[in-house]
């Protein structure tokens, strides 16, 4: 079932496939074989069941591991777009319909995409255009932040050691494991 969909996409393109990635459902011999006949370079397709000392080997290989991450991170991104923006049906009846839709909803995820893209880059305050933060008024007589922070500075926070979430004052108050 992988293997002829391959071809057609190879036929499709009129070029080779370099990689295949699929999740464990495809996991067997039989199946890398006839992809590899193919001419497909990489098959990232992990196996069902326990693997063997020299499957696991493989697949814990570092181009393995970055093609399953890769295809679990487009598989995010589909389920996000059926989420977000209607891919998990469409409203039209034929398969130009369901282009049309598909297209759309491709158009709104970039639209909001760049729009996004363009706010975070747009003009940044320059320092005569900046607003000011008030100075607080200095007065002659020492305060108690004054001698907190000419001394040794005090940790704030909670405290991530045996008594865990209690206030910490001072690094002494909290010894870690």
């Amino acid at each position: 079932m992988l293997a002829p969909a391959i071809g057609r996409i190879q036929t499709l393109l009129g070029q080779v496939v370099r990689a295949v990635t699929a999740d464990r459902g495809y996991g067997e011999a039989k199946i890398d074989q006839e992809l590899l006949d193919l001419g497909v370079r990489t098959v990232v397709i992990p196996r069902k069941g326990k693997p063997s000392a020299a499957r696991r080997e493989v697949e814990h290989g570092r181009g393995f591991r970055r093609l399953v991450k890769w295809r679990t991170g487009s598989e995010g991104r589909i389920s996000y777009l059926k989420r977000r923006y209607g891919f998990d049906r469409t409203l039209f009846d034929t398969l130009a319909g369901a282009q049309t839709w598909c297209g759309l909803g491709i158009l709104a995820h970039n639209t909001v995409k760049i729009a996004t893209l363009v706010q975070a880059s747009g003009p940044r305050p320059t320092p005569s255009t900046r607003p000011r933060r008030p100075r607080p008024a200095r007065s002659s007589a020492p305060d108690a932040a004054a001698t907190v922070r000419s001394g040794a500075r005090r940790r704030r926070g909670r405290c991530r050691g045996p008594g865990r979430g209690h206030p910490v004052t001072s690094p002494a108050a909290c010894k870690p494991i």
